[in-house]
């Protein structure tokens, strides 16, 4: 900055102004830079302290196991990615329930948020998208460079069977692959789709990043089942099942925050802002949980959401009890066990003269040389 003759004794103050300035900007810069990084090593480190806890506290089986592992995972995951920052920087005490968050700097989801919260949860799950790029090339490395030092440090080709290891176990332990965890891919597959369909209505971009991180995690599991994986072994359907269940909640969440999203005073219009006397205070929005109780609540485009909402809420958590008292005051209803009776001949007979003398003469093949 420039001296100004004008006013020489505040000129060094405007330069300690501006150097104070750049400073926290920088600092600002780079701590909402590396939150992303931040986020996803927790989120790694959480993943890794689950499975060996819950593997630690033992179940009956395998697939329930798996089950529990999957389940506390996205839960630890989903926490940490979705909930934790934006509980933190929460200041709920305008509304009717604050649930003790009252000390953070944002009232509702506004601009500043956006750039504080929303930034950050971008990046994130950016990073989560790529991660499997990163972890397939690290995991690599450490596979690599024990089996690199096992055939004395060559890499031709005519030295890729000598080995120092002096059983076939040690060799099968050495060359034989990671197993494949099928139960941390079910909880990344979760937490994806859980915060993508939480903030996608307010932040597009995140549904891009879901595509992105599902076709990356495709792809290299992909590449990992025909070249790295041991053969897994057999699961039944529980699993799939159970994380089925968990997704029929995902748009729960993305109709009711969407809900609060259209229904904010600030987000779709500028005629109810309220002044505040400091930089530090939080502003008052006029946005609170008793909305749908006033006609405000039902504006469009929020009201579809919210009624979509509860629909499947009600069809999600009550609809088996429905169902069956329906059963039982329209019998009809109810679809009961099929039997099917078609009145076929045996597989011999159903087939034309060509299939049978086809499937004759290849039995008679396999007979001969077998």
């Amino acid at each position: 900055m420039k001296t100004n003759d004008t006013f020489p004794a505040n000129a060094t103050k405007a330069e300690d102004t501006c150097d104070t300035f750049n400073a926290a900007k920088f600092s600002a810069f780079l701590m909402n830079s590396c939150l992303g990084y931040v986020i996803v090593g927790v989120n790694y480190v959480i993943r890794t302290l689950m499975i060996m806890m819950i593997t630690w506290i033992g179940y009956a089986s395998e697939t329930e196991q798996l089950t529990k592992i999957t389940s506390f995972t996205f839960y630890m995951l989903f926490f940490n990615t979705a909930f934790l920052l934006m509980m933190v920087n929460a200041d709920m005490s305008e509304q009717p329930l604050s649930f003790g968050l009252t000390q953070g700097h944002y009232a509702d989801f506004n601009a500043s948020w956006w750039k504080a919260i929303g930034n950050p949860l971008l990046s994130t799950m950016f990073i989560n998208a790529i991660f499997p790029i990163v972890e397939f090339f690290m995991f690599w490395g450490l596979r690599f460079l024990p089996r690199w030092i096992d055939r004395g440090w060559s890499c031709t080709n005519r030295d890729k069977y000598n080995t120092k290891a002096t059983s076939i176990m040690q060799y099968i332990d050495l060359y034989g692959g990671p197993e494949f965890l099928m139960h941390f891919k079910y909880s990344a597959i979760l937490n994806i789709t859980f915060v993508t369909f939480m903030y996608g209505l307010a932040l597009p971009m995140l549904f891009v990043y879901a595509l992105v991180a599902i076709c990356i995690l495709w792809f290299s599991e992909e590449l990992m089942f025909y070249y790295s994986y041991r053969l897994p072994p057999m699961y039944d359907e529980s699993l799939a099942k159970n994380v089925m269940q968990k997704m029929k909640t995902a748009p729960i969440f993305m109709l009711l925050f969407g809900y609060w999203f259209f229904s904010s005073n600030q987000l779709l219009q500028n005629n109810q802002l309220q002044p505040y006397k400091r930089q530090s205070d939080t502003p008052i929005t006029g946005h609170t949980f008793a909305d749908p109780f006033q006609a405000d609540g039902w504006d469009t485009p929020a009201w579809p959401l919210l009624v979509t909402g509860i629909l499947l809420i009600i069809h999600v958590f009550f609809g088996g009890y429905i169902g069956e008292a329906l059963a039982k005051c329209f019998p009809s209803l109810k679809i009961g066990d099929v039997e099917l009776n078609e009145e076929i001949d045996t597989y011999w007979n159903s087939l034309d003269q060509h299939d049978r003398e086809w499937s004759k003469a290849e039995e008679d093949h396999w007979r001969l040389f077998s």
